[in-house]
């Protein structure tokens, strides 16, 4: 018997006959399954509970219903939440928001027919502690489970899409335009940053598993709760993603990387940089600076190579483009390599060169989606920015 307690609680807009059935089944395959120990819920009022760190709970209903849940309260009190959606459209707006909260959070759509066929090894990876080397066993199967329950993911995609199609950031002397294509391929890209003080944190990956984005996910939160930016801590914390996602052993038909990683590190009084690059990051610059990435696998002995230092100018712009770029256009956009393209763009705003590089990207495309995830950056160093010398 896997040593966890399983909280379950349900909520519907009203007595769906189809939902109450459904989630009576995953029940009993969670104690026909010994998974760990079943207590039912009334309602999510957690201040009663004493709770040891282990428990999970899992989650039935109407996102629109779910919405209104405290949802800091139960990222403090469960390692691990599943959601069952049993929506017949996309998910409420402020569910998907509000679940952001949760550090481990799995999402399924009830009305998907493959859902129970698939349910014993879902719980079997909700029901384990989070150690890495079980979810190495366990990561081609949930890879599996995953694209069985991408209906679901086609639905989130769709909604970021539409709603946040740009997204700008204003630090010191930098302004930030992002873009973001979501694809069909397993895995997908992820990017974040940190402001802290007077440096900058910027963070993409491409990873062609669904599990190696959790571990990614993980470790850049606990990385950004440490709070700390040195080059050695940036590189300890790229050792420690290197480590963790050896042990996936995730692997590709390809010649692409299974993860590549672009990782800056941006001083804001001297404006310059710090950077590590694996894979096929495309980097290029009004000032004539020009990469198109590399074949180095994330790895320690690989650090060296990666890294390079750069230094900013007044009114500079930078355009970086995701692998996904490379892989959705085979590396030409209108009958030009990717990179001729973007520098006879970089001259207009950020808006505007995000715009035409995603419009020439989708535009042959009979899909919705395109077929991997592509994302690109637009950084334009301020005209009248005061660096320190």
């Amino acid at each position: 018997m896997i040593n966890a307690t399983i909280y379950t609680f349900s909520r519907s807009l009203d007595n769906n006959q189809k939902t109450t059935e459904t989630f009576a089944k995953v029940i009993h395959l969670i104690k026909k399954n010994s998974f760990g120990e079943v207590r039912s819920l009334s309602s999510l009022n957690l201040n009663h509970l004493k709770l040891e760190g282990n428990e999970k709970l899992i989650i039935a209903g109407n996102s629109q219903a779910l919405a209104q849940l405290d949802y800091n309260s139960i990222s403090k009190k469960f390692s691990w939440v599943l959601f069952l959606i049993d929506d017949s459209d996309a998910p409420d707006l402020n569910f998907l928001e509000n679940i952001a909260a949760i550090k481990h959070v799995l999402v399924f759509d009830f009305n998907q027919q493959s859902i129970l066929l698939n349910f014993q090894t879902i719980l079997k990876i909700f029901a384990m502690d989070e150690d890495a080397e079980k979810l190495a066993a366990l990561s081609a199967q949930m890879d599996g489970v995953m694209t069985d329950a991408f209906q679901e993911l086609q639905r989130a995609k769709r909604l970021h899409s539409k709603l946040v199609p740009i997204r700008k950031q204003e630090t010191k002397g930098f302004t930030i335009s992002s873009k973001y294509g979501a694809g069909l391929a397993n895995g997908g890209e992820f990017f974040d940053s940190i402001l802290d003080d007077n440096c900058l944190i910027f963070f993409c990956t491409a990873s062609n598993s669904y599990v190696q984005n959790s571990v990614i996910l993980t470790g850049f939160e606990d990385f950004k709760a440490r709070g700390k930016y040195s080059k050695d801590q940036l590189e300890l914390f790229l050792t420690n993603l290197s480590s963790e996602c050896a042990k996936l052993n995730t692997t590709t038909s390809d010649d692409r990387l299974p993860l590549e990683v672009l990782l800056m590190k941006i001083d804001l009084s001297s404006m310059s940089a710090n950077i590590w690059q694996f894979g096929k990051f495309s980097w290029l610059s009004s000032d004539g600076e020009v990469s198109e990435g590399n074949q180095f696998p994330l790895a320690p002995a690989f650090f060296d190579k990666s890294f390079r230092n750069y230094k900013f100018c007044r009114g500079e712009k930078i355009l970086i483009l995701s692998p996904g770029f490379a892989y959705n256009s085979k590396g030409f956009l209108k009958k030009q390599p990717i990179l001729r393209f973007a520098k006879e763009q970089l001259a207009s705003e950020g808006r505007e060169v995000l715009d035409e590089l995603f419009f020439q990207l989708k535009k042959d495309k009979d899909q919705e989606f395109l077929d991997f995830d592509a994302s690109a950056f637009h950084f334009e160093v301020n005209k009248n920015a005061i660096f320190q010398i």
